[in-house]
């Protein structure tokens, strides 16, 4: 058995940069299920802009007061950080996609259309508000490898200007492969060789606070 310890790039940063204050907003949930984690990220055509996608689906989800969902949901986050202009943006992911992820066999596909809110701040780390993002997943397919399995412990805590996400949870994981697309607005962020993990037996609680 393997256990993963995942912390959020600039974390400790978060920590440091102020926000306005708002009322903070909690959400506790579970997933369940088959899963699938990708990481991933690229710099686009102009040298300028790199984006960073963290991003989990799975089958299954229950909220806080014990409704389960009746379709799929994904979770994660995304960098942007503009070394022309200095803008620095971070979002968290959530959201419920129906029948957006589906898992059969070895494999598992996600399409679907996420808005990401994400907050912006300036090279010295000025708050200077929030924008939309749209992640798109394409016919987005792990690919499991049966000869490269795991059983895993995962502990989960990430901080970002805004947003801490904290999550725990045991799943069986095998090494996966990926192909069809991954967008944000429009700027494709799937790269060859990016990171992801196929998760069966999965159980994952989640706790998600926003400012």
């Amino acid at each position: 058995m393997r256990t993963q310890h995942r912390i959020g790039f600039l974390a400790l940063l978060g920590i440091l940069i102020a926000v306005p204050a708002h009322a903070a907003s909690v959400s506790n949930f579970s997933v369940s299920g088959t899963g699938g984690s990708l990481s991933t990220g690229t710099t686009d055509s102009t040298g300028c802009v790199t984006i960073f996608v963290s991003l989990d689906a799975s089958t299954g989800l229950t909220r806080a007061d014990g409704t389960t969902s009746k379709g799929s949901a994904v979770t994660g986050d995304i960098q942007l950080f503009n070394s022309c202009t200095g803008v620095n943006e971070f979002g968290s992911i959530f959201a419920e996609v129906g029948n957006g992820f589906s898992a059969k066999g070895q494999t598992a596909t996600l399409t679907a259309t996420v808005v990401v809110t994400m907050f912006q701040f300036d090279a010295d780390f000025n708050f200077l508000g929030t924008v939309d993002r749209t992640l798109i997943a394409t016919k987005l397919t792990w690919t499991s490898d049966p000869t490269e399995t795991f059983v895993s412990q995962r502990h989960t805590r990430q901080t970002f200007p805004g947003s801490k996400s904290v999550s725990n949870g045991h799943s069986t994981q095998h090494i996966a492969t990926m192909t069809g697309a991954l967008t944000v607005d429009g700027q494709d962020v799937l790269f060859p060789g990016a990171f992801a993990l196929f998760e069966t037996s999965m159980f994952r609680t989640i706790s998600l606070t926003t400012n």
